[in-house]
């Protein structure tokens, strides 16, 4: 369930946020968290043993560092994903229910380029205002 929207919010907040998943990388730098080969030797003098476990240790962090990533990525696609939900809210005055339905619809069908996530969500939520400012103006 979503918080109440308390203050406006416009599609440059949507963007904004939007370009902060897209550029968020997932994947851990390389020269903080190297991956080893299974026959990688760190230290010649020491055992197998010692090696192996060494490159199994060094190989879990970068593992660790991965799920640590995808997590804040998914924390930040959320938090988009709601201000989305929040703008449809407010410029179309839908519940959550039906904002949630608009968003999944046009970010199916555009996401791939965001730009016309943006443009046709605002081409539907107009087009809807416009339905219900029909509607109402004929029950009238």
């Amino acid at each position: 369930m979503l918080a109440k929207v308390t203050e406006t919010i416009s599609i440059e907040d949507l963007k904004y946020k939007w370009d902060k998943v897209s550029r968020f990388s997932s994947r851990p730098d390389p020269e903080r968290f190297p991956i080893y080969p299974k026959d990688f030797v760190f230290d010649e003098d020491k055992s197998v043993k010692w090696n192996r476990e060494e490159r199994d240790r060094a190989n879990e962090a970068v593992r660790i560092e991965k799920e640590r990533l995808r997590k804040v990525h998914s924390d930040l696609e959320e938090e988009a994903t709601d201000i989305s939900l929040k703008y449809i809210m407010q410029e179309a005055h839908m519940n959550e229910k039906q904002a949630s339905l608009l968003w999944s619809y046009v970010f199916e069908e555009y996401h791939s380029y965001m730009n016309d996530v943006f443009s046709n969500l605002d081409e539907l939520i107009e087009l809807h205002n416009e339905i219900v400012n029909a509607a109402t103006t004929e029950e009238k």
